[in-house]
């Protein structure tokens, strides 16, 4: 109560009470449509949900696969390395170093040219992969 103010609430009367009575009837007669509508917004909810797993499912997958083709890569990329090194060793003259270094060169480059075009399928998979249940859901609930 506010300070100064000592009077009790005032009862509530006959008349009142009636119309709390029909409010409460009429919330209640609402109340279907009110759980009609959230039932339908928790089955999108849940739909959206599912949908965002398995994209996030598939984005996981291909960082997956770009990890492990980048581990071969830099494999394959370490001994063709040690390879050239070692003959390299074994030149008898500068030009034949030379050439051996210049051949190495060029399929270094060939390779890695391969590789950046395997990552971006990789990643263009990843994209489709990764859309394709967000667009399903999008698609489906703007359907409705």
């Amino acid at each position: 109560m506010p300070e100064g103010n000592s009077k009790p609430p005032p009862s509530p009367d006959k008349t009142s009470q009636q119309k709390s009575s029909q409010q409460a009837q009429t919330a209640s007669a609402g109340e279907p449509q009110l759980f009609d509508g959230m039932t339908e917004l928790f089955d999108m909810s849940t739909k959206g949900t599912e949908a965002l797993v398995r994209s996030g499912e598939a984005m996981f997958k291909a960082m997956e696969s770009v990890g492990r083709e980048l581990i071969d890569f830099t494999d394959k990329r370490v001994r063709a390395v040690s390879d050239v090194t070692q003959s390299v060793v074994r030149c008898n003259t500068w030009t034949e170093a030379y050439e051996l270094q210049t051949r190495h060169a060029r399929s270094a480059v060939e390779a890695y040219a391969a590789e950046a075009r395997t990552l971006l399928d990789i990643s263009a998979r990843a994209s489709k992969d990764g859309l394709t249940p967000l667009e399903e859901h999008a698609r489906s609930s703007l359907r409705k």
